[in-house]
């Protein structure tokens, strides 16, 4: 079904919209949404405007504990045949970036929910 403006013939581009997009005529009322598709369209944009589903939770903790054995074990190949000293600081090393990780990720956790309640607020 296409709407079209009294005045100038042109198709209604939005039909929220009071007044011609074209020549700015008053549209009449049948042209725009009924009370029933206005608030169907608005669902369907308020749906649209909620934030994408994140990942679970346990997806993001065997990532990081991939990243942390596989430095660990980057920290005892590079320090292989160089004395126990080094391997423990190979493997501190790689603690030390595994637990940088987890702080990355919670801060990116902690602003992902404060975006969402400013979208929900």
């Amino acid at each position: 079904m296409s709407f079209r403006c009294p005045q100038c013939d042109r198709v209604v581009y939005n039909r929220r919209s009071y007044a011609c997009g074209f020549c700015g005529a008053t549209l009449p009322p049948e042209s725009g949404f009924t009370p029933a598709e206005d608030e169907a369209w608005s669902d369907h944009l308020n749906a649209l405007r909620k934030p994408p589903r994140s990942r679970p939770l346990w997806v993001a903790w065997v990532g990081l504990g991939c990243w942390g054995v596989l430095l660990l074990g980057t920290g005892y190949v590079m320090c292989k045949g160089h004395g126990v000293e080094s391997w423990v600081m190979g493997a501190a090393a790689g603690v030390l970036l595994f637990h940088i990780a987890i702080e990355v990720r919670d801060l990116a956790k902690e602003i992902r929910n404060r975006e969402r309640q400013n979208v929900a607020g």
